[in-house]
């Protein structure tokens, strides 16, 4: 029957049936072994549909919770890549566009990465182009940045 292990039987010569009294593995009796094992193989039936459901369950749940999970590390991004580009055109400041680039490229890195795994969503292809088009916009901020000044409605004029 079970041990004391979950899921765990013992069958046939290893079983302690306790018909034999004090502590003794099973006989050779094949009647015995036979009703054990018919008694054990039926439990087990009857927990593997049980089991089917749980494992159906349990795959439901952390398909939810991946899929949550996902979303927040997704708005996370794309919120840091707002405050990344607010920042640099505010601040016009080297070391942050610079700084700011970095990060672009590790989440367009990261989202690729997962792409390429076969992590597909239309949200990850998103935030990887949003990265993409950042670190592009960044760029020619970084190398046109003498040429630029801000006016005081904070839209960029360029300076000939």
């Amino acid at each position: 029957g079970e041990s004391s292990l979950e899921n765990l039987y013992a069958i046939g010569e290893v079983a302690c049936t306790g018909l034999h009294g004090k502590n003794r593995l099973a006989s050779n009796s094949l009647l015995e072994a036979l009703v054990f094992s018919e008694n054990a193989s039926k439990d087990i039936v009857s927990k593997i549909n049980t089991t089917k459901q749980d494992i159906e369950t349990n795959k439901t749940e952390l398909a939810k919770q991946c899929i949550k999970a996902n979303f927040e590390w997704l708005s996370t991004k794309i919120q840091n890549i707002k405050k990344w580009m607010s920042l640099c055109y505010s601040l016009h400041d080297k070391e942050t566009i610079e700084a700011a680039i970095r990060y672009m490229q590790l989440v367009k890195n990261l989202t690729k990465s997962l792409l390429q795994n076969n992590f597909f969503s239309a949200e990850l292809l998103q935030l990887h182009n949003m990265a993409y088009v950042a670190e592009h916009i960044l760029l020619q901020l970084k190398y046109t940045d003498n040429n630029i000044a801000l006016s005081s409605e904070n839209t960029l004029d360029y300076v000939i």
